[in-house]
């Protein structure tokens, strides 16, 4: 039991699911990001913990760089850095 849950919880094809639907969420959420940059700098500064004057710099940088690694897995180009950049910012906005 335990063997096969291991084989199904490694197999290829749900990474592959799994990296082309956090693409899609990401890529999906940096879309209404860049188009609103005003309403995500509120966002932003309603976490209170990056000073004032990177409120502005972060609201247009960040969901760039979203939808940047949002294209990478989707493409497969340099998975893990993609993932490792999409898990700082799961992780400073959590």
């Amino acid at each position: 039991m335990i063997s096969r849950m291991k084989v199904l919880l490694t197999h290829p094809v749900l990474a592959l699911l799994l990296r082309l639907y956090l693409a899609g969420v990401f890529i999906y959420a940096s879309l209404h990001k860049i188009n609103f940059p005003a309403e995500f700098a509120d966002n932003i500064a309603g976490y209170l913990i990056v000073p004032y004057w990177l409120i502005n710099p972060l609201a247009v940088f960040m969901p760039w760089l979203e939808l940047v690694c949002g294209l990478f897995l989707l493409a497969g180009v340099r998975v893990r850095a993609a993932t490792l950049l999409i898990g700082g910012m799961l992780a400073m906005f959590t």
